[in-house]
This record gives structure tokens, C-alpha cells and sequence, in this order.
């Protein structure tokens, strides 16, 4: 692990820029990129592939290594084929996207050499002057014709609109053969990338337009798509009544090889070493089996999930003075796992991390959960489980790690404080506020809505309530008693000593039991209500109480509910 002066000299986090060389493929795709670079340079011609994948999975880096491998001069310093590169996005950022069929052929001529410009040029010429629905705005600056005018002329004339297309297909395809004389393999690869960041019915209209030119021989078209974008924009276009099969015919008359990037096979335990280093070497198959389970093999989560316990390190350093020691990087990069999976079931975690035996006991009963029909609840109480399962787990790999003085018991002792400091990477913030949480206007115990003065008065109400209630009362009558042995939480009022509750929260709660006044003491890490808080907490859970039952809000916002 490096001290606090190598950290320091060492830059933090990871950017989520594309690679472009095999060197840097932590994912181990490089045999996927040289299959498919050695299909795209040797298949007949014309064709079309699809790489297909989620947002995310890598496509533009898979792109830019295949551009690598293949633009490698072979014979007479010639690359194995020609490649060229357009990137939809960066067209469509700058509100060119009515334009992207334009700005193509632009790219197409910014790649070319010398020898074959004026050929591009010729196409320029055409693309702008004939085509109808290609370019409104061009054709406006072009002729100086209004664009309305001149669509509804051409439009009168099929056959001119058919000359116009055909002269531009035979301009393209005599570029596309000029260019790909200047290969080893006497070809052009396209690659055209981020079609699914854009507008998804401006995606189709643009792959309309592409489609003009993919019978061109001499010429590959590799497309980096996300394939649910394409459903969305052909619905949105042509309706929502478009099938399944409908949109599926709609692909495959553009591509002819479907591709899709191997995120099954994605080295997971390779890209979290990489990224981690040695913090969490001794853990890594922990990190990776849960994050595998929580959020699949997309390497942008691992980036974000790596950046964001690089700031809570930061954080750590300016409270202690110390970053985490190898096991809590490895608890605290668990937690985010959940927190980047599921902001509730993050949410419910830190509400229940008051101290540490109280969290352990959420996460135990968690594991224990079964038969729950609502989805959302169901993923919740899975993720819960598998965090619990990884926790113990990093409890118990900790003592064996090289010079560790810890033990398990100490390594779960530390739990609730890890947790509680996850909280400030949130997207939508955990809603307590341990600082406020004294702060209290209303309390809701199942349906029943209640004004209250604080927390430390909501915490008595609580206890008071759920006392009196008769479906729990043989529950809360055995709680009672237990707590009422040396070292529970309650005391009979009558045993009070003045200073032994100096400095402590005390309330006195009423029982239906005649004779039985109680105190509860309070004195915790965040503040008596926090203590009064994790005790209302462990009452609720001995008692059968539904997760969230009890609630209390300050101004209408939510400061605590059961955990």
C-alpha cells in the first residue's frame, strides 16, 4: 500500500477515455479484436458489421485497437487495408445531426490521400446539390434555392432523384477503389461509432443514409450499435406498432454480420487488479464475484466504482490522517458495489450502520430472507445477502493477509463507520442525518401520524406506542424483562442515580404494565438520539416490526425509520 507521499505524487481516479492499443486491454478482448480484424480484412466485399454492446462495454476501444492493428504498414509501407473513422457524436454535439450524411463524406475526405481528393470533391458536389432529404440547409447555401422550394420540385421528379442517388453511389464507389488501392489488402474499412448515443430516431435515419453506400465493393462498414437503440428510433419513426420481427428485418437488411462484444468473457479479476493495485490484491476475488453478481462485467462501472473510493480515501485522509488499510478498502469498495446497484438498498444499509452490531444484525436477518414477491424488495434482499456474504468473507481472508493485526471480530467491529462514510457518493443521498437526526416534528408508526417536539421525544412516543400495541404485547413484555437485567438498555425509574445519568439522554417511557416506569440511557458515537435511534431500532426488529413501520421526519423530510 503507498505511504501518504507516494499517494500523493500519484494521480487519483481513472478518466473513461476509449484506449487504443492491445497493451492496454485489461479486459483480455485482444483474440476477439484480432479475429475480428482478421474477418474484416480478408471477407468478401461489400459488407456491414455491427459491433454491438451496451453503453459502456468498451465498443470505441475495441474500435481503436482494431484501427491500430490494421492501419500497421505490411507491403510497400502500406497499412493491411485503409481505414477511416467517424464519430456520429461529436457531429450531432454541435447540432450537425440533420447534417451527419454531410459531415461523413467529410470525414471520408479528410482521410483520403492527395491523388484521390478531387474525387471527393466530386461527391461533395452531388451529395449537396441532388440529393433530396440528404441536406436542406446545404442545398439552400449551395444553389441558393429555397430548401422547401427545391424539395417539392425534385420530389415531383422521381426519376431525377433516382439519377441523383445513383450518380452519387457510382462517385463513392469510384473513391472508395481509388482508396483502397492504396492498402495491401485493397480495401477500405468504415468505422462509424456512438450511433446509439445519438437521438435514436436520428440513428436510423442515418443508418438509411449509410445504407446507400454499404453495396460499394472494396468496402467494409463496421458500426459500433447498441441494438435496442435502433428498436426505439425505428418505432419512434415509422410507429410503435412495429414488431419485433418487423424491427429485427429492419437490421438485417443494413447488417449482415452481427457482432457483439464478449462482456461473458471479459478478465473482470484482471481490470480490478490493474485499477486497485495492490490495496485490494489479497481481496480481489471477493471484489470480483460481487461485483461480477451485482453489476455484470461492464468496465465503465469499475472506472466509476474506482474513482469513487478514491475520493472516500481522500476523504479518510482528512478525517484520520490516514488512508484505509487494505481490508477497509476492500469493505468499502463492497459497499459501493451495492451503492452502484441499488441506491435503496445502499440507503437501507447505512440507515441500519448506528453502530456496527446493530448493521451486523440487519445484514444477518437480510440472509435469512426468503419467499418475497415484489421484484424491487426481492433485489434489494438479494443484494443485501451478497454484500453480508462478501462482508464476512473480507472479515475472514483479513487475519491471513501478510503483517495484519487484525481479527475477524475487529475487522466487523469497524463495519458501521466504513458504511456510514459511503454515504457522500450517493446519487440520490441517504436521507438520515445523523448530525440532525434530534431534530423531529412528526412521527408515523404504521398509520398512525404523530406531532413530536424531537428525536429524543419521538424515541419515547415510539417505545410508548409499540408497547401498547396488543398484537405485540407478549413480544415486547419479554424484551422488557430482558432489558431490564444489568447492562440492558432500560431501568426501572425508581433506580436512578442522579450521577450516573449526568451527561446521558434519559426518557421515561409508560408501559401497560402496572408498576413498571422505565429509563433508557443514551450515549453514542453520533449523539444520544443516534443511540436512541439504534435501540428503537433493535426493539422494533425483537418485535416483528416491518422494515420502515416507524418513521420520523423533520420538515417533511425523512431523519429516521426503522432498519
Amino acid at each position: 500500500m503507498l505511504n501518504a507521499a507516494e499517494q500523493n505524487m500519484t494521480q487519483l481516479g481513472v478518466t473513461d477515455l476509449p484506449i487504443h492499443t492491445s497493451e492496454d486491454d485489461a479486459l483480455d478482448t485482444t483474440c476477439y479484436i484480432n479475429a475480428l480484424s482478421d474477418f474484416v480484412s480478408s471477407c468478401q466485399t461489400p459488407m456491414s458489421v455491427a459491433l454491438q454492446g451496451d453503453w459502456g462495454t468498451g465498443k470505441t476501444s475495441f474500435i481503436n485497437i482494431m484501427k491500430t492493428k490494421l492501419d500497421k504498414p505490411v507491403v510497400n509501407n502500406m497499412p493491411i487495408v485503409k481505414t477511416i473513422y467517424f464519430n456520429t457524436w461529436q457531429y450531432s454535439q454541435f447540432n450537425m445531426s440533420g447534417d451527419l450524411y454531410r459531415s461523413f463524406i467529410t470525414s471520408i475526405n479528410a482521410a483520403v490521400s492527395e491523388k484521390s481528393a478531387e474525387v471527393c470533391k466530386q461527391i461533395l458536389r452531388t451529395a449537396y446539390s441532388a440529393v433530396v432529404g440528404l441536406g436542406k440547409a446545404v442545398t439552400k447555401q449551395v444553389t441558393g434555392l429555397d430548401s422547401n422550394q427545391l424539395v417539392e420540385e425534385i420530389l415531383q421528379s422521381d426519376r431525377k432523384r433516382i439519377e441523383a442517388v445513383s450518380e452519387l453511389k457510382a462517385a463513392f464507389s469510384k473513391l472508395i477503389k481509388q482508396v483502397a488501392e492504396e492498402s495491401a489488402h485493397g480495401r477500405v474499412v468504415i468505422f462509424i461509432d456512438d450511433l446509439d448515443r445519438l437521438n435514436p430516431t436520428v440513428a436510423v435515419e442515418l443508418l438509411e443514409v449509410i445504407k446507400l453506400f454499404m453495396d460499394v465493393p472494396n468496402c467494409v462498414f463496421v458500426l459500433a450499435v447498441d441494438y435496442d437503440v435502433v428498436v426505439k428510433g425505428i418505432r419512434s419513426k415509422f410507429g410503435n406498432d412495429m414488431s419485433d420481427e418487423k424491427c429485427r428485418s429492419f437490421f438485417d437488411k443494413i447488417i449482415q454480420l452481427p457482432f457483439s462484444m464478449p462482456v461473458e468473457h471479459y478478465n473482470l479479476k484482471t481490470m480490478i487488479e490493474k485499477t486497485f493495485g495492490k490495496k485490494i490484491a489479497h481481496y480481489s476475488d471477493v471484489i470480483r464475484n460481487l461485483t461480477e453478481s451485482l453489476l455484470g462485467t461492464n468496465p465503465r462501472s469499475v472506472k466509476r466504482l474506482y474513482n469513487s473510493y478514491e475520493l472516500l480515501n481522500c476523504v479518510q485522509k482528512a478525517l484520520t490522517g490516514y488512508y484505509f488499510l487494505n481490508y477497509q478498502s476492500a469493505l468499502v469498495i463492497a459497499s459501493l458495489v451495492v451503492q452502484m446497484k441499488s441506491a435503496e438498498a445502499s440507503g437501507r444499509i447505512v440507515r441500519a450502520s448506528t453502530d456496527s452490531e446493530a448493521l451486523l444484525d440487519y445484514l444477518h436477518r437480510m440472509e435469512g430472507i426468503s419467499g418475497i414477491e415484489e421484484p424491487e424488495e426481492r433485489m434489494i434482499a438479494d443484494c443485501t445477502a451478497k454484500f453480508s456474504r462478501a462482508v464476512h468473507e473480507i472479515a475472514r481472508l483479513a487475519p491471513k493477509e501478510k503483517s495484519s493485526a487484525q481479527t475477524e471480530e475487529s475487522v466487523l467491529k469497524g463495519l458501521s463507520s466504513l458504511i456510514r462514510l459511503t454515504s457522500v457518493t450517493e446519487v440520490s443521498p441517504v436521507k438520515v442525518d445523523y448530525e440532525q437526526v434530534n431534530k423531529a416534528d412528526r412521527i408515523e408508526i404504521f398509520d398512525k401520524t404523530m406531532k413530536t417536539g424531537s428525536g429524543t421525544e419521538a424515541a419515547r412516543q415510539c417505545f410508548s406506542e409499540l408497547f401498547a400495541m396488543p398484537e405485540y404485547t407478549d413480544a415486547a413484555r419479554a424484551y422488557l424483562e430482558r432489558q431490564l437485567q444489568p447492562g440492558g438498555i432500560f431501568k426501572r425509574i425508581d433506580e436512578k442515580r442522579p450521577d450516573e445519568f449526568r451527561f446521558k439522554c434519559v426518557i421515561s417511557v409508560n408501559t401497560p404494565w402496572e408498576g413498571i416506569r422505565i429509563v433508557h440511557l443514551g450515549e453514542g458515537e453520533f449523539g444520544d438520539a443516534t443511540l436512541l435511534m439504534r435501540d428503537l431500532s433493535g426493539f422494533c426488529r425483537e418485535l416483528g416490526i416491518p422494515l420502515g413501520a416507524v418513521r420520523w421526519y423533520w420538515k417533511d423530510k425523512l431523519v429516521y425509520a426503522n432498519s
